[in-house]
């Protein structure tokens, strides 16, 4: 009888561990069918306190924009998304949050090849400011790659692959920092 109840409350607790998963939310509200999310190398959600933000990249076509979603009651509601950049081929979007400051960077080619663009949030994410590229360089044949991004207090950390080269397959690592957010 003892190893009968000890078995039983092993499963009863076995199937608690498995089964606190919520059921998913499409937070993008788009159908699979009509657009497509990139394969992301960075990290696309972040969260502090009661607040969850996450970032993605949707094209139906040739454009890819940068759109934004954020909860502020961990992940039960969320609120209508932002469309954080407009018919420019953006893609890889990473997102990183420290208080009320929310940091998105991501890959984008409007001035006709790869460049790293910055966006930020001062209020968790109700309102952006404008759209920045701090990683300027002064070469001609540029092509960064794949950003992400990390921040602790004030500190904003950033790292992407990036090329000065004509040949695109001798990429290196570049960062930079900013310390006042």
């Amino acid at each position: 009888m003892k190893v009968a109840i000890a078995i039983f409350v092993t499963l009863i607790l076995v199937n608690t561990l498995y089964s606190q998963w919520e059921p998913e939310i499409n937070i993008s509200n788009s159908p699979d069918t009509t657009s497509f999310t990139s394969p992301n190398n960075s990290w696309c959600i972040a969260s502090s306190g009661s607040f969850v933000h996450a970032v993605w990249w949707e094209s139906l076509g040739l454009a890819g924009d940068i759109w934004y979603r954020r909860s502020i009651n961990n992940g039960v509601n969320w609120e209508t998304k932002i469309q954080l950049t407009s018919g420019q081929r953006s893609e890889t979007p990473a997102i990183a949050v420290s208080g009320p400051y929310v940091h998105c960077v991501w890959r984008d080619d409007r001035n006709e090849r790869n460049e790293i663009y910055y966006r930020r949030s001062t209020d968790n994410g109700a309102t952006w400011d404008e759209d920045a590229r701090p990683l300027k360089f002064n070469t001609e044949d540029e092509n960064s790659e794949s950003p992400s991004i990390a921040v602790s207090g004030s500190y904003v950390h950033v790292v992407w692959a990036h090329t000065r080269t004509a040949e695109e397959d001798t990429y290196a690592i570049y960062y930079i920092r900013s310390t006042d957010n």
